[in-house]
């Protein structure tokens, strides 16, 4: 599965509270971004900055958090 890279889309999916599974976030920045309860399975985080996120009751099953800006995050 190809995950689409739109920001826009992205941005929407997260905002629609839509599971975000499989999805390509590397190196975007999400600082501050509420991903409470979203679905992140497999989601690629690598190199992403998340900081100041909130990550509560989120399902993180096998998302790569590698190189992964998390300062501050809340799970």
């Amino acid at each position: 599965m190809k995950a689409d890279r739109k920001l826009w889309l992205i941005l929407n999916k997260i905002y629609n509270r839509e599971s975000l599974v499989g999805s390509d976030l590397r190196n975007l920045y999400f600082s501050c971004m509420d991903f409470a309860g979203m679905n992140l399975r497999h989601a690629n985080f690598e190199g992403a900055r998340i900081n100041h996120g909130i990550l509560d009751r989120s399902d993180l099953s096998n998302a790569n958090f590698s190189n992964t800006d998390l300062k501050n995050a809340s799970f």
